[in-house]
């Protein structure tokens, strides 16, 4: 949608795809950016916490651990 296309929200950065995508987004912006700590939200309203839940599951499994000796 709109969000996926601007990559920008309310609050700032946007980022949704798989997770290699995911992975190489938040490596562009640590190269702009550097930081220590990443503050996110995965919830909107109306989505289904199914959906939440294996979301969290899928960046907990798959993305955080690129990031996890930095």
């Amino acid at each position: 949608g709109e969000l996926r296309k601007s990559g920008r929200g309310p609050y700032g950065p946007v980022y949704v795809g798989t997770p290699d995508e995911v992975i190489k987004m938040l490596e562009q912006e640590l190269k702009t950016n550097p930081m220590t700590q990443i503050v996110f939200s995965m919830d909107s309203p109306g989505m289904d916490p199914r959906c939440m839940r294996s979301s969290l599951e899928l960046f907990a499994k798959e993305v955080m651990p690129h990031f996890r000796n930095r």
